[in-house]
């Protein structure tokens, strides 16, 4: 959507999906995905895609943790923090890590700290869905590809739609 500010166009971020209580944004899928070109990934077309996919199903994870009311500690959060905070000072200079990211290393920390947290609880939450799943992808695939088409129930799809319309003044 663009907005006419005077002579300048402006374009406001896009939601994409909304899962539970959270959003993924246009901007977010953007940002990975240039953080993954930046950094050598290829990108043979589906690359965005493959973004898009990762941030709703770790976001899907983080809800599904929430609701199962998953518990990370501030211990394993400052360990974790500590032990990525450790391994970047190893590699940049304080004075060069605060030129870089333009914010002092406390900040940063602070800044960084509720993102490892989300990270810890998806990631738990993953350990757990592993630990109960005891099928091969080998074994879904011959079950899809050995059962009959007719014999599948109909479910109905449910979708929501939502818009905002502003006319313009006259």
């Amino acid at each position: 959507m663009l907005f006419n500010l005077g002579h300048a166009q402006q374009r406001v971020d896009r939601i994409v999906a909304v899962i539970g209580e959270d959003i993924v944004l246009e901007s977010d899928i953007d940002n990975q995905y240039n953080y993954l070109i930046i950094n050598g990934q290829k990108d043979d077309g589906s690359l965005r895609c493959q973004v898009m996919e990762g941030l709703i199903v770790n976001k899907l994870l983080l809800d599904k943790a929430k609701q199962d009311s998953i518990e990370v500690s501030d211990g394993q959060v400052q360990g974790e923090l500590d032990r990525r905070m450790q391994y970047i000072l190893s590699q940049v200079p304080v004075e060069k890590f605060e030129e870089i990211y333009g914010k002092s290393v406390s900040q940063f920390r602070e800044d960084i700290k509720e993102d490892i947290y989300k990270e810890l609880l998806i990631n738990q939450q993953r350990s757990i869905i592993e630990a109960e799943t005891d099928i091969t992808p080998k074994e879904v695939k011959e079950f899809f590809k050995n059962i009959d088409p007719d014999s599948l129930g109909y479910l109905p799809s449910e979708v929501q739609i939502n818009h905002i319309v502003i006319k313009p003044p006259y």
